[in-house]
């Protein structure tokens, strides 16, 4: 544990909660799933996040902004449009998430 001296109060809750975060990602298994639906439409499905629902949806909005798409989170399961499995991918590994692509 890092010991730090400051006369400001959150320094060593902001420092924690970090570290917490980066651990948590760790133990995620993520499994990214791609769908298609009528009219031959493809989507990027993220199902098994475990966390509180503000990290689900800061999850959903990162992965939005990124890439400049629209989606959703309903139930616990991301849904993110296009075909853009392979780049998510990339961002859940830089991200160190642990996840899994399941399907074609």
């Amino acid at each position: 544990m890092n010991l730090i001296y400051s006369t400001k109060q959150n320094t060593n809750k902001n420092i924690h909660q970090d570290n917490t975060e980066n651990s948590q990602n760790n133990q995620q298994n993520l499994l990214v799933y791609t769908d298609r639906h009528k009219g031959n439409k493809i989507s990027v499905r993220i199902e098994g996040f475990v966390g509180s629902d503000k990290d689900l949806k800061n999850l959903t909005k990162t992965i939005k902004m990124k890439f400049g798409v629209g989606g959703t989170c309903k139930n616990r399961i991301i849904i993110i449009q296009g075909n853009i499995r392979e780049k998510i991918v990339k961002l859940l590994e830089k991200m160190e998430f642990k996840y899994k692509k399941v399907g074609g």
